[in-house]
This record gives C-alpha cells, structure tokens and sequence, in this order.
C-alpha cells in the first residue's frame, strides 16, 4: 500500500479507535480492537466474487437475483449498447449505502480513503484472475454519484 494512503488510513482509523501514531504499531491496532472474522468478512470487500456474464466482468452480488442478471443480458444485446459504461452501471458500489445504517460511522473524506483502498484491491484482483484483460478502476465524488463516494470498473476494450 502506498505509504500516503497508509498514512490517511491510520489517521482515519485514530478518529474511531484509541490509537497513538507514534508509539504504537498498526500490527497492535488490529490485535486490540479487530476480530479475525470481521478481516474475513471484509475480504469480500476487496475481493469480490466475479462472474462473467457475456464475456463480460461483472460482480457477482450485482447479477444474483434473476431481474439484474435479465436485465444485463437484455441491455448487452441492444444494438450500439456503450458496453464499457453497461458493466460500470452493474460493477458499482456507493461507500455510503454499502452498510446498514448502524454500521454507516465515517464522513465523505474517511469513505474516500475506504474507496482508495477498494480501488487498490480491485486493480490487484482484476489482474490477478483476469491477466490478459485491461480494467479502469474509478473512484466517483458524490456529484457524479448523486450521493456519496463511489466507485466502479470496467474493462477497457
């Protein structure tokens, strides 16, 4: 991880846990504050289940229920379908809606840093299961979302 970035994550992560910068380690950090399973939970996170759906990359929690899978499959086939913006429409997250409202507890630059950190995983995750496809990560401001921070891929063809 760039040290930047690793830097912004541990000064996000001082604002919700009882941790000081410079004499203690991160490594001390997770051992007092995480639980092994919430690690595991979010790797589903940063390495989402992906199917491909008519040679398309797609994440999976997007196309589970049928009406979503139907209606890529409808949209792939029309003529002149922009296909590089039709799987960033289904490879979308906004960092504000990705948990219930009680677990909703950081600001727009804190759901920034956590969107870095997806794109960082995703970029990684794409070329590791996909080495001969080219992928554009983006993160999204909350004007282009309508909302809150986003982020979405697609493959660059």
């Amino acid at each position: 991880m760039a040290t930047d970035l690793l830097t912004r994550v541990l000064s996000v992560l001082c604002n919700y846990f009882k941790f000081d910068v410079g004499s203690q380690s991160s490594g001390d950090l997770i051992y007092e504050n995480g639980k092994a399973s919430d690690a595991i939970l979010y790797s589903l996170l940063y390495f989402p289940e992906l199917e491909i759906i008519s040679d398309s990359v797609l994440l999976a929690w997007s196309v589970s229920d049928f009406q979503n899978r139907e209606r890529f499959l409808a949209q792939i086939t029309s003529n002149g379908i922009d296909v590089p913006k039709l799987e960033a429409s289904f490879n979308f997250v906004e960092i504000g809606y990705l948990f219930e409202t009680s677990g909703r507890d950081t600001n727009d630059e804190h759901d920034l840093v956590l969107a870095e950190l997806i794109k960082l995983s995703w970029e990684q995750h794409l070329a590791r299961l996909f080495p001969r496809r080219k992928f554009d990560i983006e993160i999204l401001d909350p004007e282009v979302t309508g909302s809150t921070i986003g982020v979405h891929f697609f493959e660059l063809r």
